[in-house]
């Protein structure tokens, strides 16, 4: 039998009494999870506030042409030198200025029941000043567990200062339907509780290109 709620809640994003009701559900594994939780006004009317941490990732230059996939260990070693951590106590701030980019965490630990999933949202108060929240990883997926990050980029034409607590971002919840495949590999960034740095020899997709360039390579040498 089909649950009409459910049902009903597929059809667009979840309201403040159903997210309400999924924050508090007896059941741990259908319950919405947000910790630290700090005040009800970060649950808005579709939507849940979350804010940033004092743990930012900043970019530096180093002696490279580029990141290739197809090199793990190289791509490991060159991502893990190209970003600074710093970590901000509460009350300082740091400036990220036009044009430049930050990778960024969540002061909240988020864990999701396996039919609902969510989209990382910026708020539009830091959107209309150019603030940009996510470059392309905004879906959290079903079952998800962990901290959120932000690709933090500033599009607009002056410096704006950050500060660790600031309402930065949104998540807008969504009922699934169908079924998940639990069985399924999860995501490398799963249970995290500091921001990742994406490890190529998770994704099957560049282990064939591998495959693919070098049977190409060989197939030059013998055309030689």
């Amino acid at each position: 039998m089909t649950n009409s709620t459910n049902n009903n809640n597929s059809k667009g994003c979840l309201l403040t009494s159903e997210i309400i009701r999924l924050m508090n559900n007896d059941k741990l594994n259908k319950r919405i999870i947000i910790a630290p939780y700090l005040h009800e006004e970060q649950i808005g009317r579709d939507s849940v506030d979350i804010r940033l941490s004092g743990d930012l990732y900043v970019p530096s230059k180093i002696k490279a042409s580029y990141l290739n996939p197809l090199e793990p260990e190289k791509f490991t070693k060159k991502s893990e030198k190209i970003r600074k951590h710093l970590k901000l106590d509460f009350g300082e701030s740091f400036t990220i200025h036009p044009g430049e980019f930050i990778i960024a965490e969540s002061f909240e630990y988020i864990c999701l029941p396996n039919n609902v999933t969510a989209n990382l949202q910026g708020r539009s108060s830091w959107g209309r000043l150019g603030l940009v929240v996510h470059a392309t990883a905004g879906i959290v997926h079903p079952s998800f567990h962990g901290i959120l990050t932000f690709e933090l980029s500033n599009l607009g034409p002056i410096p704006i200062k950050l500060y660790p607590l600031m309402r930065i971002a949104q998540l807008v919840f969504y009922y699934g339907t169908g079924e998940g495949y639990e069985e399924l590999k999860k995501s490398q960034f799963d249970s995290s509780i500091i921001s990742k740095i994406p490890d190529p020899n998770y994704d099957f997709d560049y282990k064939v290109l591998a495959e693919i360039r070098k049977y190409r390579k060989e197939q030059l040498r013998k055309d030689k």
